[in-house]
């Protein structure tokens, strides 16, 4: 959104503002929190059921900015219950304990992290998930289907290996990251046998501690995630010292490390590269696979 715009919509929430207010006082309002680093176009994301609603938040609320993309202080906003999803707080609370929802991957750690507290196991143990379930001996090979979502709707990885071929992240073609997958036996006569249950595993395990990689942290968008623009706006946070670049676009940290960048995609599948720099001329990548379906 060009600066001219957004001034022309703030203007007019803001003069509108107190008239809105007063007519809404019967209405049923619910608080929402914002945590420092957010800003009004991504609590509006989270928050709200149209997110280019985004001017409703400067009707009812009074903030530093009416700059949707300045970056916030941590704070608590009220706005009419109408305007908001439902429960989005229960959401927004999942999102920051980083607690893996039960049909989705959003919201999760990297690969050898947790969910929830419970470990999340490695892909190169998948057969482990088979275990006294099988044909014994008379195994020829294993089926393996991997996605984005529990019901593997959309798959991302559907391979057939041998019986001595290991399973890894490269021959299914994954990035790095947390995938739904399952796997079945098939017998010497080409049979398929019954899937196992569809579970979280990790493709590779987290930076190591004090790593360029370690002292980024990604705040969106999570591996897989599903994009229905094609602007979209890459959040996070770098430690002091260090520099960041997402997709070749510098980003500009504040003084708490908290950065933004918008990025143009492509319709489909699109990888977004983080490039993390020191003083030093050490230099480091991580990559987001998203997808853009608007």
């Amino acid at each position: 959104m060009n600066a001219p715009a957004w001034k022309a919509v703030a203007v007019v929430a803001l003069c509108c503002g107190a008239a809105v207010s007063r007519a809404g006082d019967s209405a049923e309002y619910q608080t929402i929190t914002v945590e420092s680093g957010d800003d009004i176009l991504l609590v509006a994301e989270r928050h709200l059921k149209d997110p280019s609603a985004w001017h409703e938040i400067l009707k009812y609320n009074s903030l530093p900015s009416s700059d949707p993309t300045a970056i916030l202080p941590a704070m608590t906003l009220r706005l009419p219950a109408r305007l908001l999803k439902s429960d989005p707080q229960a959401e927004v609370e999942a999102d920051r304990r980083g607690v893996a929802q039960p049909d989705s991957p959003s919201a999760k750690p990297a690969a050898g992290g947790l969910t929830g507290g419970v470990p999340i196991p490695d892909i190169r143990g998948l057969r482990g998930a088979l275990a006294g379930s099988g044909f014994g001996d008379a195994v020829s090979g294993y089926r393996v289907e991997c996605g984005e979502s529990r019901d593997l709707a959309r798959p991302l990885a559907r391979k057939t290996f041998d019986a001595e071929s290991p399973i890894t992240p490269r021959a299914l073609k994954l990035r790095r990251g947390t995938y739904w997958c399952r796997i079945a036996e098939i017998d010497l006569l080409g049979v398929r046998g019954k899937f196992s249950e569809t579970r979280l595993y990790g493709t590779g395990a987290p930076p190591a501690a004090g790593s360029l990689e370690s002292r980024l942290t990604i705040i969106r968008p999570d591996e897989g995630d599903l994009i229905g623009t094609r602007t979209y706006r890459v959040r996070g946070k770098i430690a002091p010292n260090l520099k960041v670049m997402v997709n070749g676009l510098p980003a500009h940290p504040d003084a708490e490390g908290f950065f933004s960048v918008s990025v143009p995609l492509n319709l489909g599948r699109n990888t977004i590269q983080f490039a993390v720099s020191d003083d030093a001329g050490n230099l480091r990548f991580l990559d987001r696979t998203v997808t853009c379906r608007p």
